[in-house]
């Protein structure tokens, strides 16, 4: 009988080390589970506390807020600009077109902060363009 007991156990679990290791799989899962439980419960403030997480916040919302007001500035100017307003229209489309498909290779190719102050560079120099030229 202990021999048949042996091979249903066999045929039950064929590798006995795969107990002791969804045994270390279920304890770092509970350890991870709890680190983050730990984070949840320190909140929002713990983080902005941090002077390096402050100052990426302030930068990121600045930089953000500023995109945004502009992108949706430029709309409105669009009927002021001289020249026919569909034109422009139909150029400022086709600008937009162009940047989020270079944006998105830029991406891919430099790091974001360094995308990020090249594709700034490039407005930069457009509206300079616009404004001494135009």
């Amino acid at each position: 009988m202990n021999e048949n007991a042996s091979l249903n156990e066999e045929e039950d679990n064929p590798n006995p080390d795969e107990k002791a290791i969804d045994k270390t799989v279920d304890k770092s899962h509970i350890t991870n589970l709890t680190n983050m439980s730990r984070i949840e419960q320190q909140g929002t403030c713990f983080f902005l506390k941090k002077g390096r997480i402050l100052l990426n916040l302030g930068v990121m919302s600045y930089l953000w807020a500023m995109s945004s007001m502009l992108y949706y500035f430029m709309s409105y100017y669009l009927i002021y600009l001289p020249g026919n307003t569909y034109v422009n229209t139909y150029a400022s489309a086709s600008a937009e077109l162009v940047s989020v498909l270079c944006g998105g290779v830029l991406i891919k190719v430099l790091p974001a902060k360094w995308a990020f102050c090249v594709s700034n560079t490039i407005s930069l120099i457009g509206g300079l363009l616009i404004l001494f030229l135009g």
